[in-house]
């Protein structure tokens, strides 16, 4: 289907009047046809409509994977009006901002969502309508099943122009707050046609969609599946436990999937009990595959594996490895038809083959615009050009390579370094576990390159590091810092490594741990017999193998045999077996090191059941490491030499004084009290004097008004499903000097998230209180910046 200067109504339309009786979504135990998928779309529009929205509203929708996610983007988008879709991974002060930033009018919500929008609510004034998915509709939403039972078919004509917005996303905000990308039915309709044309879509085909659908690979999936006659199989989310199951069933020819699955989906052998006979190929996208899984994939499976790359910015998907042809490992493959995808210079010239640069993309695919950002748009957009943000470089034959973030691109006297080639390498060396690379600052250089370690071999030395480098890199890129770590890397949820946070790390070594008893794969081993936890084990009968790599490893064998537990050395005929670093196994075992973290990163890999390693966690209590006896008595100790300088027991978070502030609160008063010996007021309120170690007992009413001392902005990192990158969302809280207080007698609250422009020393704020208060510190939501 040819989108020209359709519009994504008339598109799904045309597919409806095509192919009418065909099941279109596979939804659990529900199908949908075409028509069926059509009819409920206009019957939605016919409300919305009624109900009041107007061309060019923005509604937004937080609703889990389900057909009412999909018929909700069709229905706002026909009476032509724009969908956005909310990450429903975010948290209140994301979708906060979010509400506020587009000033959306509209919000079609699911029922397992509402406690985070009952705390935001009385925030968001632009929201006026409410839309509730689910059983039991809290009062003054209107339920989305009632709007649904209307017997309204009438067939609602989209008014929209190709050009005008359809759908509003927001971007994960790794540089500050998240923006909203505006997307138009030709920017849709455009991708669509290039990816069908691409990948060689034919209707009658079945794919298999578990990547959530507020992101735009799962929106463009089932549009595309819309206009070719593709049957779209739905999951809420993916689950290796139904995956092979599900293919099976409705006989799957494709799906689309971030590198983690397809490392599970080789791990796991109940495969071999289904029919898969129906797959033709596997998309991957987010992240480079590792030669290692592309390959084995292929070979086990007999099926191409098709690697891509795109951005929001640019709809959805700008390259793909060919379906059929040359698929280059670690390529992001060729520019799709109706596409430009260059690699230009700093001054946008364009770059002969072999020569890194910026990637631009050019084409009908790429946004409008970010919302009520021209500034950010026209330096994003510069003559018709995307600029990516990525670097990367094309071979001979036009295949793309992606070399790294400009942002983290290290330039030393001139010279620019790409810190990615340097972690690729040093991944290679046998003593190295994992690297990072980051630029620190340089008064003679510029900047310097620092790169910091994982070993896997304690004897490791920064000199061999830094030899190794020789030895493969030309000079100027030879790190002239190598730090080896103790604890692990900052990383995302996801495993990904924060080289914004590593920065911060390379202008401060990490403090080295006091040596004490030393914790070793053996001593863990050697202490599970004694303990293991009978109800973990109740039940199970299987073999688990280990075979721990580096210094201190080793291999031994788990066996369980319904409630009871062996532990052997070597292997002996394990059901599954897990290869692992012995400093990853130590950090598994102390809980520094998260598991599904290890194995999504390819630290932890698994041959066998998965589903048994799963029981695994729940087998043995706590290991102690032997030097926890000494240390516990050594706290003891200094506990009681600490007891004895106030001489007066201490209560702070559950004591009297500090209930006697928290019951203020209901009646919307800060109290502090004094110090009679040297005047010090204390908030929030501590039952004895910090400096002079007597009791206070006079109350002082403070504020409730005061100003900001120290703006305390800090960042907490959610992952991106898709694109694996980690989204870095403001939290904003401030030290506040309340009228009456004076030097440190500071209170740490929240800050209205709006307000983090204005979290500047000296500014003016009162607190917002809660209508309902229950004498908890809650009961101020925040502080706001006064105007």
């Amino acid at each position: 289907m040819n989108g020209g200067n359709m519009n994504l109504g008339q598109y799904l339309d045309e597919a409806v009047q095509r192919y009418g009786s065909q099941p279109y979504l596979r939804f659990y135990e529900e199908t949908l046809t075409f028509a069926d998928f059509g009819r409920r779309v206009d019957i939605l529009a016919n409300k919305l409509a009624k109900l009041g929205f107007q061309p060019g509203d923005f509604i937004h929708v937080l609703v889990q994977n389900s057909p009412e996610t999909l018929i909700s983007y069709f229905a706002i988008q026909k009476i032509g009006a724009v969908a956005g879709p909310i990450n429903g991974w975010w948290k209140g002060p994301e979708i906060e901002y979010l509400l506020n930033d587009s000033q959306g009018v509209g919000l079609i919500i699911e029922d397992q969502y509402v406690p985070i929008l009952k705390e935001i609510r009385d925030r968001c004034p632009h929201l006026k309508t409410v839309i509730e998915v689910g059983k039991n509709p809290q009062p003054g939403h209107i339920p989305f099943a009632s709007l649904l039972e209307d017997p309204d078919a009438t067939p609602v004509r989209c008014p929209c122009e190709a050009n005008d917005t359809a759908y509003i996303f927001y971007t994960s905000g790794t540089t500050g707050n998240p923006k909203g990308v505006l997307l138009s039915h030709r920017n849709v309709l455009a991708d669509v046609e290039g990816v069908t044309e691409a990948l060689h879509l034919e209707a009658g085909q079945t794919v298999l969609c578990f990547l959530p659908l507020f992101h735009v690979n799962a929106m463009l999936t089932c549009t595309f599946s819309l206009g070719a006659g593709i049957t779209v199989v739905l999951r809420r989310a993916f689950s290796a436990s139904e995956f092979w199951e599900v293919v099976d069933r409705y006989k799957v020819n494709f799906w689309s999937a971030v590198p983690a699955v397809y490392q599970i989906l080789l791990s796991d052998p109940s495969r071999q009990k289904y029919d898969l006979s129906s797959l033709k190929f596997g998309i991957c996208g987010a992240a480079p595959l590792t030669q290692e899984t592309f390959t084995k994939f292929q070979e086990t499976f007999n099926i191409p594996i098709v690697e891509g790359y795109g951005l929001t910015e640019a709809t959805c998907v700008s390259t793909l490895n060919p379906r059929d042809g040359v698929r280059k490992v670690g390529s992001i493959g060729l520019a799709l038809p109706g596409q430009q995808v260059l690699i230009v210079d700093e001054e946008g010239r364009e770059l002969p083959a072999g020569q890194a640069g910026e990637i631009v993309i050019a084409g009908d695919v790429v946004m409008k615009g970010y919302f009520n950002r021209p500034e950010e748009t026209a330096a994003t957009i510069v003559n018709g050009f995307l600029h990516t943000g990525d670097v990367g470089y094309k071979d001979e034959d036009g295949y793309i390579f992606i070399v790294d973030r400009i942002k983290d691109m290290i330039i030393r006297g001139g010279e620019n370094i790409y810190p990615k080639e340097i972690d690729n390498l040093l991944a290679t060396h046998p003593k190295i576990q994992e690297a990072a690379t980051v630029g620190v600052p340089d008064p003679t250089m510029g900047e310097e390159v620092k790169v910091f370690v994982k070993a896997l071999d304690d004897s490791l030395t920064e000199e061999e590091v830094i030899e190794y480098c020789k030895q493969h890199l030309a000079k100027f890129k030879v790190p002239k810092y190598v730090e080896i770590l103790e604890e692990d890397f900052p990383r995302s949820p996801i495993g990904k490594v924060l080289k914004k946070e590593l920065r911060k790390w390379g202008l401060t070594p990490r403090p080295k741990k006091a040596k004490g008893p030393e914790v070793t794969v053996a001593d863990i081993f050697g202490t599970m017999e004694s303990r293991v936890n009978p109800e973990g084990v109740a039940g199970i009968t299987a073999n688990y193998g280990y075979v721990i790599t580096g210094s201190g490893g080793g291999e031994w064998t788990v066996c369980v045999a319904d409630g009871k537990v062996k532990v052997l050395e070597g292997l002996h005929s394990p059901n599954v077996t897990t290869t692992v670093s012995a400093k990853d196994w130590i950090d598994l075992t102390l809980g520094k090191l998260d598991g599904m973290t290890a194995f999504t990163s390819g630290r932890l890999k698994v041959e066998g059941d998965l589903g048994l390693l799963t029981k695994a966690t729940q087998f043995f209590k706590k290991y102690t490491p032997p030097s926890a006896a000494g240390e516990a008595e050594e706290a003891r100790e200094e506990l009681i030499v600490l007891k004895q300088v106030p001489s007066i027991p201490q209560r702070f978070a559950t004591g009297p004084v500090m209930g006697k502030f928290l019951k203020a609160l209901i009646d919307k008063k800060i109290l502090a009290n004094k110090c009679p010996q040297c005047g010090r007021l204390q908030l929030p309120p501590r039952e004895v004097c910090a400096e002079c170690k007597v009791r206070a007992t006079e109350w002082v009413e403070v504020g409730p008004e005061g100003v900001i001392t120290i703006p305390d902005i800090t960042y907490y990192a959610s992952p991106d499903p898709l694109t694996g990158e980690t989204r870095e969302t403001p939290y904003i809280a401030a030290h506040f000097l309340l009228d009456g207080c004076k030097g440190h007698e500071t209170l740490w609250h929240e800050l209205k998230p709006s307000d983090i422009d204005k979290a500047k020393a000296g500014a003016r704020v009162r607190p917002v209180w809660n209508e309902k208060r229950t004498g908890t510190i809650n009961d101020i939501r925040y502080f706001e910046v006064i105007e």
